[in-house]
């Protein structure tokens, strides 16, 4: 992983050992990943050693994830966040916006470890912006507005790729003369 690519310190909080090991191993390329069984054990981690963001299940016995922030957050302002729960995403919405955290992960039937990947990324990489970062499998081609206008009004001439994303750049008078 070069400099300029994705990096830091992920901690994985989960008393489910399957799920914890699953993401751990899946974002280990990109990332050193920690793990921890309980906000305590997480706690006492997070003392040890410096990490970047904290992956952690809501509802964990001892305690869980929701009182872990409420505890790291002072300590470590710096710190990002992530909740993961296999409950209702809805019942924990006011709560992350008091607490200026914007990442809820499902765990409810199918736990996406792709999206998992691709949040890690954005939260701590150095260059979050364009598409091609979090898809490097598709193809980009970069076309005037009237011939993406003319891929969707006539898709028989020029039809539209499945595996290419299409950019645009419109741009105003103002911005040419600068």
């Amino acid at each position: 992983m070069s400099e300029s690519e994705t990096s830091g310190t992920i901690l994985v909080v989960d008393d489910i050992e399957s799920i914890r090991f699953a993401i751990a191993e899946y974002l280990a390329n990109d990332f050193r990943v920690i793990e921890a069984s309980d906000g305590f054990e997480a706690t006492s981690i997070c003392e040890n050693e410096k990490v970047d963001l904290v992956i952690s299940d809501i509802r964990m016995p001892g305690m869980g994830g929701l009182q872990l922030i409420r505890l790291l957050t002072p300590k470590y302002p710096e710190m990002q966040f992530a909740l993961m729960t296999a409950y209702n995403v809805d019942d924990y919405i006011e709560f992350v916006r008091n607490e200026n955290i914007w990442n809820i992960i499902p765990k409810s039937t199918f736990l996406d470890l792709k999206y998992i990947l691709v949040m890690a990324r954005k939260l701590l990489g150095n260059n979050i912006f364009g598409i091609h970062h979090y898809f490097p499998e598709i193809g980009y081609e970069d076309v005037s507005l009237s011939t993406l206008h003319r891929m969707h009004r006539n898709p028989d001439e020029t039809p539209l790729m499945p595996d290419i994303f299409y950019t645009c750049h419109v741009t105003t008078v103002e911005e040419n003369n600068v």
